[in-house]
């Protein structure tokens, strides 16, 4: 009775043992992975924003340049220089 009660104890410890040793393993992949997904999202939204940016700059700026030439041609310098 004695060797059974012992052999029962060592298997609950055993099991307890590899129960925390996966609880900590999945609870420190678990932050790894949020920290590491938190970073990639922060750094893709920001080139992401810099490239939105830079194409709505560009886009303004052809708009600007093709208003002038519109004005120049209204006012009849661009006549002028068409010719």
């Amino acid at each position: 009775m004695s060797l059974d009660v012992k052999i029962h104890s060592i298997q609950t410890s055993m099991i307890l043992a590899f129960a925390v040793l996966i609880v900590f393993t999945i609870v420190t992949l678990g932050v790894f992975s949020y920290y590491m997904v938190g970073e990639s999202l922060t750094r893709n939204t920001k080139e992401n924003t810099f490239q939105v940016v830079g194409q709505l700059n560009r886009v303004i700026e052809d708009y600007i340049s093709y208003m002038d030439d519109i004005a120049l041609v209204v006012t009849g310098a661009g006549a002028i220089a068409l010719r």
